[in-house]
């Protein structure tokens, strides 16, 4: 959240500079995706994530960020939002997710966490 919370800040002029390369074109019909992975924990993927989408969202364009880490969902942590009912509710019970997506007032960024997973389904 450091680009909503501290938008002067020197990692907020990161985002936005990685924002204005990445920058979805409004003009476009289609839905696009993104995703952000690497190789091993503790890279920064759900910071990069998060603040990249806030931006995006902040510029008045409709973003989803979905956390779809059923075993460590920092991501719905980071962001603040509500751990359940989640992704992994619509999923198990093939249900739209929509009911399920939580929106940030700050920034209008629409989040769908991870949901809550049994430790038995964790594998």
């Amino acid at each position: 959240r450091l680009s909503v919370d501290q938008p002067g800040s020197e990692f907020a002029e990161a985002v936005r500079a990685l924002v204005a390369r990445l920058r979805p074109d409004r003009s476009r019909t289609q839905s696009r995706l993104v995703l952000v992975a690497s190789a091993v924990p503790d890279e920064g993927k759900s910071t990069v994530a998060a603040n990249r989408a806030h931006a995006i969202a902040k510029n008045g364009i409709s973003t989803l960020l979905i956390d779809a880490d059923f075993r460590n969902p920092c991501l719905t942590r980071t962001i603040g939002a509500t751990q359940s009912p989640g992704f992994a509710e619509a999923l198990r019970r093939g249900l739209p997710a929509k009911p399920f997506v939580q929106i940030d007032p700050l920034s209008g960024l629409h989040i769908l966490p991870a949901g809550q997973v049994g430790s038995a389904e964790r594998g």
